[in-house]
C-alpha cells in the first residue's frame, strides 16, 4: 500500500520516472468524473448513450489509445463518403 501511494504521489514530479503514467491518471480522474456525474444527472435513453460515447472518447484519448488525427481522418472520410 505505502509502494502504491508512493508512486502515486512520484507521478506528479515530472523530474523523474518514479509514478505512474500522467495519460493513466488523466484517464482515472476523468472516469472518476463521470461516475459522479452519471450518479447525480439521472440520464435516461438517447441522452444517456451520447453521454457514454463521450465518456469513452474520453478515456480513449487518455489513454492514447485513439489521437485526435485518427478521428479527424475518420471524420473527413465520412464526410467524403456523403
Amino acid at each position: 500500500m505505502k509502494n502504491l501511494f508512493l508512486k502515486f504521489i512520484g507521478s506528479f514530479d515530472t523530474i523523474t520516472e518514479n509514478g505512474f503514467s500522467g495519460r493513466k491518471l488523466t484517464a482515472v480522474a476523468g472516469m472518476t468524473c463521470v461516475i459522479y456525474l452519471h450518479y447525480i444527472v439521472d440520464l435516461s435513453g438517447m441522452l444517456a448513450l451520447y453521454f457514454l460515447i463521450a465518456d469513452m472518447c474520453l478515456v480513449l484519448l487518455c489513454l492514447g489509445l485513439v489521437t485526435f488525427e485518427q478521428i479527424i481522418k475518420l471524420k473527413n472520410e465520412i464526410n467524403k463518403k456523403d
